[in-house]
């Protein structure tokens, strides 16, 4: 009986010295088990508010990794993160021993001159959260040097020179005073860009180029001159009467011309104004034109058309020496030199005229008979339908 107590003893303690043992070594491994080791190795700025970074992992450690990136800030090294840090996530799986993003700035809405960008990298794994060493660059500013060329009109392509651009060209937001401008190409320091359409200033024609890049904002004041930029005019037909309305931009103090005839000189608005044809200009169709700072622009819209001369039959064909002849209709000259009633070879100017009607003073020397009767406006003449006769008082 001793002897199997004894056998039953010995199992046991036998069997407390190999879990103890397991235990030891189990304890062993687990404190052999590495941590992550990482540095943050390089910060540099590529432009406003955009800075690459770099990190290099000394040693990955034993534990699974759940995420690594980098860390931000902007502030000062004395103040520490007077922000709050902001975070870029690269993820969970790490290709190689080295990683870099871009980190932008932008998100922080104000920091003050004298700061700095600051970042460190980190490691996220089952332990928790280990930072690389803390390294920091100068803030690059936005700057606007010039516009080339200085002038020009809506849909052209300008450059504008300066520096810290973003070399994405989307996040470059440029503006002609209020009206955005598209980019089409940049670098870090040269965007074009298309002058924008629909500029609007009451009085004057010159802008302020304003350029926006993530949180920086910079501005060139009055850089550039629009030239006259005409889109249209309205209506295309009508009557030496007929208010014109030419819309467009740029067009304060331009000059207006019918063809190569000077017209008038616009002193309204920039956005729109209204001319008449003038009476003594005889043409039946011509083409618009805008002319500012020697560069001649044709208003699109096509040609201008003045109505034809439409003359109703009168209430009587018979007129007494030394009265006065009416007729009416349409397209008539208001200027009475130029609306004119012909009777055989004598010629008669209007008295009084306006564009749909006229009147004419029979003279007293006119011989009496009968005559074809005709009204022109100088451009288009017109036969009445039957003869003139002119009869003693």
């Amino acid at each position: 009986m001793k002897t199997q107590i004894l056998k039953s003893c010995i199992k046991k303690h036998t069997l407390v010295l190999i879990c103890c043992t397991a235990i030891s070594i189990l304890s062993s491994c687990e404190k052999e088990k590495k941590d992550p080791k990482i540095e943050t190795t390089s910060i540099s700025g590529i432009a406003a508010s955009e800075y690459y970074v770099t990190a290099k992992i000394v040693e990955k450690g034993d534990y699974k990794i759940s995420d690594h990136g980098f860390v931000f800030y902007v502030g000062s090294e004395s103040m520490g993160a007077y922000y709050s840090d902001r975070k870029v996530s690269l993820g969970s799986i790490i290709e190689n021993d080295t990683f870099s993003t871009v980190l932008n700035i932008g998100s922080i809405s104000y920091y003050s001159t004298g700061y700095r960008c600051y970042a460190r990298s980190y490691i996220t794994n089952e332990k928790g959260t280990l930072y690389g060493n803390i390294i920091s660059a100068e803030l690059l500013r936005l700057q606007l040097n010039s516009v080339e060329p200085n002038k020009g009109k809506a849909g052209d392509t300008v450059s504008l020179n300066g520096s810290n651009f973003s070399k994405d060209v989307q996040a470059n937001r440029v503006y002609f005073g209020n009206n955005y401008a598209q980019v089409i190409s940049g670098t870090s320091k040269m965007l074009k860009v298309i002058v924008p359409f629909g500029l609007s200033s009451y009085y004057g024609n010159i802008f302020t180029v304003n350029v926006q890049c993530n949180s920086e904002a910079v501005s060139l004041q009055d850089a550039f001159r629009l030239l006259a930029s005409p889109t249209g005019f309205s209506p295309t037909y009508g009557s030496w009467n007929t208010s014109i309305t030419i819309s467009g931009s740029g067009m304060y103090d331009a000059s207006v011309y019918f063809d190569d005839v000077y017209v008038a000189r616009n002193t309204s608005s920039s956005d729109y104004f209204t001319v008449y044809v003038p009476h003594n200009f005889l043409k039946k169709k011509f083409k618009l034109f805008l002319s500012s700072e020697g560069v001649k622009t044709e208003i699109p819209g096509g040609y201008f058309t003045l109505d034809d001369l439409v003359v109703y039959p009168p209430s009587s064909y018979k007129f007494s020496r030394g009265t006065s002849a009416y007729f009416s209709g349409s397209g008539f000259n208001p200027e009475q030199m130029y609306t004119k009633l012909l009777l055989g070879a004598t010629v008669i100017n209007a008295s009084n005229c306006y564009d749909s009607y006229a009147y004419f003073n029979i003279p007293n020397y006119m011989e009496l008979g009968t005559y074809v009767g005709k009204l022109t406006n100088s451009i288009d003449t017109v036969t009445l339908n039957n003869p003139i006769t002119i009869i003693a008082k």
